[in-house]
């Protein structure tokens, strides 16, 4: 259903992943994670891609937003550098080596698929050499799920901790406290290994670096009996590779991705018995 863009309809759209461009242009778009709805002005300045922040949504109308944006494109199309008049204040006449390499680096979606790339191949010069298999298949979902659309397009140099701390509070909010530290925790390494990488990223200070770790009490938490009623039934009119794989988790109590992750040569189905390689296993075990 294609969107209406007016007040009651926007207020309406669901907290998910999503982008959705403004059809009166202007470059304007309204960017929805599962904890806000910010609008974005995007294009790119002077060759390097720039995303200028103008409000979250409601506090900052639908007529606000295209006003803004409008304001935005003219200047732009003027040929007046918008990053600098609206991003990052006014600049020298004669701008030194530092102010020029602060408005050039990476997007963070450059710089993620880079230090991914590192991760996977062992190059990472900074911190741990190399990832679990498992652990980088959980950062990428992270990023994908959380980061790409809320920070993808904007330069490593223009993150806030506040935009950050945004999408982590929402999980907190939402009572997702553990989802919340494992992002936390994978952000930090990033944001850390772009600081340490600024030669390339452009990233001189670190936004994420004083993001907090909740303390998480130990759960001691089962599923009752007609949890297990209801999930089995529910199962029953799935696929039968995912009744499969539930019911598998369920009867052995491991997680998720140690069994929907399993390798034919973990599997004696003679023996009936699974062999969980260490390196696929939360604690190396």
């Amino acid at each position: 259903m294609e969107l209406k863009w007016n007040h009651q309809a926007l207020v309406a759209l669901k907290f998910e992943s999503a982008r959705y461009i403004d059809p009166k242009g202007n470059r304007l778009s309204l960017v929805v994670s599962k904890s806000s709805k910010i609008w974005r002005w995007q294009a790119r300045v002077n060759g390097v891609p720039r995303t200028l922040t103008l409000g979250k949504f409601p506090a900052v109308g639908l007529a606000d937003a295209r006003a803004k944006a409008g304001a935005i494109q003219a200047d732009h199309d003027a040929g007046i550098d918008v990053h600098v008049k609206y991003g990052a204040g006014v600049a020298a006449p004669d701008a030194s080596p530092e102010v020029e390499m602060k408005r050039a680096g990476m997007t963070c979606q450059e710089a993620w698929d880079r230090y991914i790339s590192g991760l996977k191949s062992g190059t990472n010069v900074h911190g741990k050499a190399r990832n679990k298999p498992r652990t980088i298949i959980e950062k990428e979902g992270m990023w994908k799920r959380l980061w790409a659309d809320e920070i993808g397009g904007t330069l490593m140099n223009e993150v806030t901790e506040e935009a950050l701390y945004d999408v982590i509070q929402g999980l907190r909010d939402d009572g997702y406290m553990g989802a919340a530290n494992s992002t936390t925790r994978y952000i930090k390494a990033f944001f850390r290994w772009g600081k340490l990488e600024k030669r390339a990223t452009g990233l001189r200070a670190n936004p994420a670096e004083d993001l907090p770790v909740s303390q998480l009490r130990t759960r001691d938490r089962y599923l009752t009996e007609n949890e297990i009623r209801y999930l089995l039934t529910a199962l029953e009119a799935e696929d039968q590779i995912w009744t499969d794989a539930y019911r598998l988790a369920l009867l052995t109590g491991q997680r998720k991705n140690e069994i929907f992750g399993a390798l034919r040569s973990e599997v004696e189905v003679d023996a009936r018995h699974i062999t969980i390689s260490a390196d696929r296993m939360k604690h190396n075990r």
